[in-house]
This record gives C-alpha cells, structure tokens and sequence, in this order.
C-alpha cells in the first residue's frame, strides 16, 4: 500500500515524520477516496514504529542556528516524478 507506492525503505535512509504524515494523508485522500481530515504526525509515527520503523532525530545547522527534526529511520519517500508508470504520461520538454 502506501509505503510500497511512496517510499524507499533502507537502512540508511530516513525522513522527516511531518513530511510522511503529510504523504500518508494525501495517498489515503487521492488513492483510497478518504475524505476524513488529515492524520497526526504522532499516529503515523505511532504505526511506523509499530512496523519496525525507528523514531529518531536530526539536527542540521541552518542559518547559524542549529534545528533538531523528528524523523523515522529506515524509509524516505520516493521522488514525486518517480511514479510516472506509463511512458505516455510523461510529457517531452525538448520539442
């Protein structure tokens, strides 16, 4: 389901909980016609972890400060534009 449609699972790779809550919201609202409000960040994380998935965090330095992110190791969602799966579909720039 979700995560074999949006993510790449790795043990290298991790991402930010926010970012899957929003990813996990959008695909239950386009692909299971769910119209119930958006997930929490907690309950994604929540069954993630429930998974095998691991909560963690990240800090990174971003304009001389540093900010500490909330992430889940082990998965990372695919690239928007990798999800094209009929040739068709995709439109070429260089006409």
């Amino acid at each position: 389901a979700w995560i074999d449609d949006c993510c790449d699972i790795g043990e290298n790779l991790w991402e930010e909980s926010h970012s899957l809550a929003k990813s996990y919201s959008e695909y239950r609202e386009q692909e299971l016609n769910y119209d119930r409000k958006r997930i929490s960040t907690r309950t994604v994380t929540l069954n993630l972890k429930q998974k095998g998935f691991k909560g963690g965090f990240k800090c990174e330095k971003i304009e001389k400060e540093w900010k500490s992110k909330r992430i889940i190791k082990g998965l990372k969602l695919k690239p928007a534009f990798e999800s094209v799966d009929d040739n068709n579909n995709i439109i070429d720039f260089k006409r």
